[in-house]
């Protein structure tokens, strides 16, 4: 015959059994009665609630997991409620927001099962949910990356059209605009460029306002605004996430360069000299060589890094990796050099070039005398048959 004092000791055991496993899960866990009242909440359920146990027992779930949608802001039934009404297991969309003790927000994912008898009777609930604001940043950065590439591949598509002109490209740069934004329904932009401006049929002035300058070699040639027309919780810069400041600056770079470009274009179209043409491709061709270089210089300055980290740590390699460094430092000087030769290209293309004769004779005895200096540990002969006459 089992003694009472046996049942209560096995009872006992059984409830520190349960406790003690539900507080080991990694998840929030929350049981009701089969009210829909709180019996239990582990240590997790407790921080992202903000409520302690001996604070919640004996609630109802709708006071202590408040949820809402994420989208709409509207409240969503308790998954409890319908757990208890359905005698089924109940999982939330993705965008359902807890809302703790203090306010804070918190997308969750969760789900809700029943806890039956040996009989099938409904005696409780049990609440699992977990903490996925990582996730959902991941998810947010991801789409807001994809938006971004969208608006460039719709700005190249609009670029290919070779008779477009400055203010077809504008007006329809602004109009592709909301569309990349997370709230395109309430977007507006606009661009002030030169004396010009161009903005979408729903612009209006807001003090939401993300904006950026336009710059044109060097000087500024206008700006460029998205704004929202009504007000939306602060995330990065106002209601605004970093990904879009990211993209409106991107966009109003491009721009310039853009707006650069087409004016040069447009003075080869006007240009009667057929010199100004030849210059400006012999720029572009030696940017390409440059180009070309500069990622040969990388590579060996890559190459180089990688060495040193497999010799780190040996002695016998130290001789080795100061011949490296020497490489290495060597390359950067390169670098430089060919950085400061594709400044000294880019002036040709700024300005037009006049032609006009040069007496080359005079230059070709100051190259001379230039050669003789740099080497005069060496014995060098130059002759030259006659540089009497005047040549040009």
């Amino acid at each position: 015959m089992i003694k009472l004092e046996d049942l209560d000791d096995f009872l006992s055991k059984g409830k520190q059994w349960f406790s003690t496993t539900l507080n080991s899960i990694g998840d929030a866990v929350i049981a009701t009665d089969k009210l829909g009242n709180i019996e239990f909440m582990n240590p997790i359920a407790e921080s992202l609630t903000g409520w302690k146990q001996e604070k919640s027992t004996g609630k109802p779930i709708e006071t202590i997991f408040n949820i809402i949608n994420e989208e709409t802001r509207k409240s969503v039934e308790n998954p409890v409620s319908r757990v208890l009404r359905e005698g089924t297991v109940i999982g939330l969309g993705n965008y359902t927001v807890l809302i703790a003790k203090n306010g804070k927000e918190i997308p969750i994912a969760n789900s809700a099962a029943p806890i039956k008898d040996d009989k099938g009777s409904i005696i409780g609930t049990i609440l699992i949910f977990q903490d996925i604001t990582e996730r959902r940043r991941m998810e947010n950065a991801l789409r807001e990356r994809m938006k971004e590439l969208n608006a460039f591949y719709k700005l190249s598509e609009i670029l290919g059209d070779p008779d477009i002109t400055i203010r077809t490209l504008m007006q329809k740069i602004v109009e592709m605009i909301p569309k990349s934004m997370q709230y395109p329904e309430i977007t507006c932009a606009r661009i002030k460029f030169r004396d010009q401006e161009f903005k979408t049929k729903n612009f209006q002035e807001t003090k939401w306002v993300l904006k950026k300058d336009i710059m044109v070699k060097g000087e500024l040639k206008g700006s460029f605004e998205i704004l929202y027309l009504k007000e939306k919780p602060d995330i990065d810069e106002g209601p605004f996430l970093k990904e879009e400041r990211a993209l409106l600056n991107a966009l109003s770079e491009r721009i310039g360069k853009i707006a650069e470009r087409m004016e040069v274009e447009q003075k080869l179209k006007e240009s009667k000299e057929k010199e100004y043409r030849e210059a400006y491709n012999r720029a572009e061709f030696y940017k390409d060589l440059f180009t070309h270089d500069i990622n040969n210089i990388l590579q060996n300055i890559l190459s180089g890094m990688e060495i040193s980290e497999m010799y780190i740590g040996d002695p016998k390699k130290l001789e080795k990796l100061k011949e490296i460094n020497s490489i290495i430092k060597n390359q950067v000087n390169r670098g430089a050099k060919l950085v400061s030769n594709i400044r000294k290209l880019s002036k040709l293309e700024e300005n037009e070039i006049s032609i006009k004769k040069i007496e080359i004779c005079s230059i070709l005895e100051k190259s001379i005398t230039y050669i003789k200096n740099s080497y005069q540990d060496r014995d060098m002969n130059i002759q030259v048959d006659s540089i009497s006459e005047r040549l040009y």
